[in-house]
Order: structure tokens, then sequence, then C-alpha cells
């Protein structure tokens, strides 16, 4: 049991830093998204361009929608290995307390 709990806990450690990851990953990237959106702004004033500002940024907001999306979906999957780790371990304790309760009762039969 205690040799399931450290696997357990090892794994459940690993996928908490994996999330940690790709939160730190988002955040990094919603940066550089508002730092290149700061530069097109000064840009088109200082620069003068013909082409229309509200489409450069329209293209930065769909950058930062499919980002987001990309998240949710890597997130939403370690939640499920989360829950499918945890779901796991729990059996696991389950089926070991259960041989050895079996044991203890064999052995005060005898």
């Amino acid at each position: 049991l205690d040799e399931l709990e450290t696997d357990y806990r090892r794994e459940q450690k690993q996928l908490d830093n994996e999330l940690e990851t790709i939160l730190h990953e988002k955040d990094s990237f919603r940066r550089g998204l508002e730092e290149i959106g700061n530069d097109l702004n000064y840009l088109f004033r200082t620069h003068e361009y013909d082409t229309n500002i509200r489409e450069a940024h329209h293209m930065l907001e769909e950058a930062q929608e499919y980002g987001d999306g990309l998240l949710k979906k890597d997130r939403q999957k370690i939640e499920d290995d989360q829950e499918d780790l945890t779901s796991h371990y729990r059996k696991s304790v389950l089926f070991y307390e259960e041989d050895l309760d079996l044991l203890k009762r064999k052995e005060s039969n005898t």
C-alpha cells in the first residue's frame, strides 16, 4: 500500500506539473500577443500603414481564441487523467485492503 501511494503521489505531482506548465505557457502566449498588439498600434500610428489595424487585431484575437481552445483541450485531458489515476488508486487500495482482510480472517480461523 505504501508503494502504491508513493506511485500515486508521484504520478499526481507529474500531472499537476503538466497543468502548471500549460497555464504558464498560456500566460506567456497571452503576454506575447499583448506585446504584438502594442507594437502594431505603434507601427500603424507612426508609419501610417494603409492596412486596417482592426484586421490585424482581429487576427491576434483569432490566435488568442485558438490558443485558449488548445489550452482547454489539454487541461481537460490532464483533468481526465487525474480522475483516472485517482479512480485506479482507490480501486487498488480497496483490492489490497479486501485481500488483507481476507488473509486476516483465514489466519484467525486457523
